[in-house]
């Protein structure tokens, strides 16, 4: 862009601009006082601080409720606003692209940058939303991990005495399964949730709700601060409330009763 390029110019954005730093600095503002807005919302405190050289960040905890433990960590936005900005910018001139053979394409009375700016603003705002869930995740695939290791170790060293290999693949093909799967359920959920957007469906006969992602759910509504009800976690998992209900039954969980 030139020198006297303003927000407003229908051009597009690369590393070395001179308005991307302002950008970052904006959205990086705008959802930092959103995130505080949002958990006072649901009466909780989510907190904001700065180093000595003024970089924001934000301050994350939380405790599993399966006793995965706890977390406390400073997590720094910045750097990864920035990428956003920078990914959002690709796709629009993919966008662009995909439009340039002789159709009349405009981008509406928001203009190009006003489009790059929501669309930048609402992924990072998805990203400091689904930090904690993802975190304890993070965490407990971990654990999972770690005790697959020393089983798998176990059985490595027990088979040797007898002379032959033990075979990790059944193990690593089922837990690979179980990963997609997971990601695929979240994702969905998550989507269902956007307006005019037609969510991924499952294939075949619905798959219950497991302990695992019915935990995760309730835990994921805590961290937010909001009510552990049947309907909020049917909306979460992509259900009908009564198939949540009958879940919690099932698996021997008590959920908040519904106002």
């Amino acid at each position: 862009m030139t020198d006297d390029a303003s927000p407003t110019d229908d051009q597009p954005l690369d590393q070395n601009d001179q308005l991307l730093e302002p950008l970052v600095e904006q959205i990086l503002s705008d959802v930092l006082e959103e995130w505080i807005d949002h958990g006072q919302q649901h009466g909780r405190k989510n907190i904001v601080l700065q180093t000595p050289d003024g970089e924001p960040f934000v301050v994350v905890k939380g405790r599993s409720i399966e006793e995965y433990g706890g977390i406390l960590l400073n997590f720094f936005p910045r750097d990864a606003v920035r990428r956003i900005i920078l990914e959002c910018e690709l796709f629009l001139q993919d966008i662009e692209e995909q439009f340039s053979g002789g159709i009349d394409f405009t981008w509406g009375e928001a203009g190009r940058e006003a489009t790059l700016y929501s669309l930048a603003r609402f992924a990072s705002a998805s990203l400091l939303a689904g930090l904690p869930s993802r975190i304890h995740e993070a965490i407990k695939d971990q654990y999972k991990e770690s005790m697959h290791l020393a089983v798998t170790r176990y059985y490595g060293d027990f088979y040797k005495q007898l002379g032959i290999k033990a075979d990790a693949r059944p193990v690593t093909k089922e837990r690979s399964r179980r990963a997609a799967a997971r990601e695929r359920e979240r994702f969905a959920a998550l989507t269902t949730k956007l307006p005019n957007v037609k969510a991924a469906a499952g294939r075949g006969r619905p798959e219950e709700i497991t302990k695992r992602s019915l935990l995760d759910a309730i835990t994921a509504r805590r961290e937010r601060g909001e009510p552990v009800v049947a309907k909020g976690l049917a909306n979460d998992l992509n259900k009908d409330a009564s198939t949540v209900r009958k879940a919690a039954k099932r698996h021997e969980i008590e959920l908040e009763a519904e106002e």
